[in-house]
């Protein structure tokens, strides 16, 4: 069973011979210290038995910079009057910060591997936050409440056919980024949610669920107050179940891993900068033994592995892993 499979049939709630791995590095520091010990990023994913590799779209807010570093930032007043580019523009898949390769690039490459693609997409939050910043964001979605529901609306439209497109060019899974939890709650309240947000991302998730593509949501924080309201939209996979704000990876598991394939679970904030190496091989311990029966489960970081971390903590954590993966 090669790497493709194996992660298809996981998602799908299938029987699988072990249970699939990745890994996030996407801070240059953690990038270069990989290259310098493997010889290339390609490397060291293939010693950590990683079975997936993300390719990168681009946000609005790149297409509008000037420069990769600027910060966009438009009123709202603004942004309801602005044409938004057409998301058939190239530079939408270009190869990105988090991804070397262009979007078709990497289906060509990694699928020569045997490895699962996930086409990555901006959500309707992170989209809008990234044009206006998120403090004004959150005051318009309180005093123009109407305007910012059409305003998320033109956001999903504009990523889900980002995401057909992609989708075309062969991409295994469609990843949603869209950040809605803070630690120990959301930032806004189930009912902001469920009426401005979840019309406009619902978008995004059928236009790939139409097309036979299942769709994974990235969202950090505390979100387990939506989670029904997730399955409900058609999310097959969620990621990073992030306990550090709040989330109980056993509950969650209990009351949906029937219904959602569950990618993450392992801290980068505590356990793999700072902690014990019994501390790691507990936590992967833990992750495996709540999570991984009866399947549905990809074990992967929070988030991308951070600068403090020394990368021998990173094999630490992938070699304990693998060795508990088979089920």
């Amino acid at each position: 069973m090669n790497s493709r499979d194996r992660v298809m049939k996981t998602i799908r709630h299938e029987a699988a011979d072990r249970v699939p791995l990745n890994v996030w590095i996407y801070r240059p520091d953690v990038e270069k210290a990989c290259v310098r010990k493997y010889g290339s990023l390609d490397a060291f994913y293939d010693a950590m038995h990683t079975d997936i590799y993300t390719g990168y779209t681009h946000a609005l807010r790149d297409l509008f910079a000037r420069r990769p570093d600027e910060r966009v930032r438009f009123s709202l007043e603004k942004l309801s009057h602005l044409e938004f580019p057409d998301p058939a523009d190239a530079r939408v898949y270009a190869p990105h910060a988090h991804s070397s390769s262009s979007v078709e690039e990497a289906v060509a490459k990694y699928h020569g591997k045997g490895k699962a693609v996930f086409g990555h997409v901006w959500g309707v939050g992170e989209t809008i936050q990234g044009l206006m910043g998120i403090e004004a964001m959150f005051e318009c979605m309180a005093t123009d409440r109407d305007e910012m529901k059409r305003l998320f609306q033109r956001a999903g439209e504009w990523s889900a056919e980002v995401a057909r497109r992609i989708i075309g060019l062969g991409v295994d899974v469609v990843e949603i980024s869209d950040d809605w939890g803070s630690t120990r709650a959301l930032m806004f309240s189930p009912r902001d949610w469920r009426d401005l947000i979840y019309p406009a991302e619902k978008i995004i998730v059928s236009t790939a669920r139409k097309l036979d593509t299942p769709v994974s949501l990235h969202s950090d924080g505390y979100i387990y107050d939506i989670l029904p309201g997730i399955v409900e939209m058609g999310i097959n996979i969620l990621h990073p179940l992030q306990t550090s704000a709040g989330m109980d990876q056993r509950k969650v598991k209990k009351e949906f891993g029937d219904r959602l394939c569950l990618y993450g679970g392992l801290d980068v904030t505590h356990t793999l900068p700072r902690g014990t190496d019994e501390e790691i091989r507990a936590e992967v311990l833990e992750k495996m033994e709540t999570l991984k029966p009866n399947g549905g489960y990809i074990f992967c970081t929070s988030h991308s592995v951070q600068e403090d971390t020394p990368l021998e903590r990173v094999e630490l954590a992938y070699r304990i892993a693998w060795e508990n993966s088979v089920y």
